[in-house]
Order: C-alpha cells, then structure tokens, then sequence
C-alpha cells in the first residue's frame, strides 16, 4: 500500500512540477536505540490534493511547495516519555525546509488522545475539528473533515528551526523575524526572503 501512495504521489508531484525540482513523495524518519533497535519513526509528505491540482494548480504547486503533511508519527510504548517523539516532531519539521517547505500540518483523531504532546512539543494546535488557520505564503484555511473528530496542528518549521536556515544567497544563516506573519531576514544581505 506505501509503494502505491508513493507513487500516486509522486505522480500528482510531476503533475504540478513537470521537470522541476519537487518534494519527495515522502520521506520515512527513524529512531533507533545503541544497539539499533527501532524505538519510533514518523512519515512526512507533501502536501497533494487532486481536486486543487485540477482547479487551481498554481495553488496545488504552492501548497506542495510550502506545507508537508505528519502522516504517522509513532514511538513504541516502551521508549514513551524519554523525548524520542519529541526529536521525531522536530525532525519531521526540518525535512519539511528542504525545496521552499514551511509548514508541518498533522492531524489528531479524537480515538488517539495525543493533542497535548504536539502542544508541548512546539506545535500550534487549533480548536477541535476546525481546520487549519491561512498562513503565509498560500494565505488559505485548509478545512476539516467532515465525519473525522480531532484536533488539526502545525508546526512552523522557520520558527522552530531559526538559526540553522541559510541564505541561498550568501550562505549566512537566517533570522527569524516574527511580524507579519514570520519570515526570514538575512542579516548579511538585508533581504526578506518568502516574507
């Protein structure tokens, strides 16, 4: 089943990129202990609609460009509470930077109880089934599911991740600038970039 999500992915990738550069279709994360054991892992991916690829596709490649989706992020009950979900989260976030991301957006089903650790984890969760607020650069709520009950979150992976983004540019690192909705101000350059 992954094999075929990837690669209906990757398909609606080349749909909206053609031959540019693109996100991969998804991205597996591990956590492993000393002696290799697998403790916990997450998958990111792109985020892809079929509908806004046919309606809007300069909306579908902004929305691929700058948001990735949290499709499964798991720690084995015995590693819980040791910061293995925590590191997760937080490298999910960073392999959403590569290629214009932004964004992490995940969902929480009610039956999963877990909102409250993507809150202390650094994520912005919103109400219960209420969809996810517009933010910049798409500037567009995504909505909820209708017949699904849970909490929608997201990460900002600029603020979570300031001091470790470069400009492409000059290859100085980037300021996180937290006005107008966050952006990237090298100190080197003086220029915005993605305000």
């Amino acid at each position: 089943m992954v094999a075929a999500d990837d690669r209906r992915r990757a398909a609606q990738l080349r749909r909206i990129f053609g031959d540019d550069t693109h996100p991969e279709p998804s991205i597996i994360i591990g956590a492993s202990d000393d002696r290799g054991m697998m403790l916990g892992g997450a998958v990111v991916e792109p985020f892809v609609s079929d509908e806004l690829i046919s309606k809007e596709p300069d909306a579908a490649r902004q929305f691929a460009t700058t948001h990735r989706i949290l499709a499964a992020l798991f720690v084995l009950p015995e590693a819980r509470g040791s910061g293995i979900g925590r590191e997760l989260l937080s490298e999910a976030a960073y392999w959403a930077l590569p290629h214009g991301g932004r964004y992490l957006d995940g969902f929480v089903d009610d039956r999963n109880n877990s909102a409250d650790f993507y809150r202390r984890s650094g994520a912005t969760v919103v109400g219960h089934n209420t969809g996810l607020p517009a933010r910049r650069p798409t500037n567009s709520e995504l909505s909820h599911y209708p017949g699904i009950d849970g909490t929608w979150f997201y990460v900002d992976a600029w603020r979570m991740h300031q001091g470790k983004i470069n400009c492409s540019r000059c290859r100085d690192v980037f300021e996180f600038v937290d006005e107008d909705g966050g952006y990237l101000l090298c100190p080197n350059c003086g220029t915005p970039e993605a305000k």
